[in-house]
């Protein structure tokens, strides 16, 4: 599988210190949904570096059960490497 956003989309946003992140999973291409892990253990993580995209508005995130949870007209995040299907997703704040 490769990487949800299209190589257009791609960007090069280091982060100049470590932030708050969820891990997210690939559910769908078409439309584009990721979904927030399930596992109530590790909802959250730290990313210390590495290369980030702005989060398109045509990116859905939903939650286990399939609800909306984050509206993407903000300003968030995801990794650009990862393991597939998991992504790190963060809401980044200047």
């Amino acid at each position: 599988m490769s990487h949800i956003l299209r190589a257009r989309e791609i960007g090069r946003f280091q982060l100049p210190h470590p932030h708050a992140a969820i891990r997210v999973r690939v559910v769908n291409k078409k439309p584009r949904r990721l979904q927030v892990d399930p596992d109530p253990k590790n909802p959250l993580c730290i990313v210390f570096d590495g290369a980030m995209s702005p989060l398109p508005s045509t990116v859905e995130v939903v939650a286990p059960d399939g609800v909306t949870v984050i509206d993407s007209e903000g300003r968030f995040y995801i990794t650009n490497e990862s393991f597939d299907p998991y992504h790190l997703l963060l809401d980044y704040m200047s």
